[in-house]
């Protein structure tokens, strides 16, 4: 279950950072964390980027692993 989970997490990461234009450097997941590292544009907050990413892949794998 938490490779499924965590390769849809990463999936989701991915298109959140193409639709911004961000890359991804490395994006590691631990059990209860990732780390990640980004290349963006400086128009971009760490902020609004975390904020983005956050949003989208908390709603989408809540919705698609409701044991989460």
């Amino acid at each position: 279950l938490r490779t499924d989970v965590e390769e849809r997490f990463k999936q989701l990461v991915q298109e959140v950072c193409e639709e911004l234009e961000i890359v991804i450097v490395a994006l590691e997941c631990d059990k209860d964390h990732t780390h990640i590292f980004l290349n963006a544009l400086p128009t971009l907050s760490p902020a609004d980027i975390m904020a983005k990413i956050k949003g989208v892949t908390s709603k989408k794998l809540r919705e698609e692993f409701p044991h989460l």
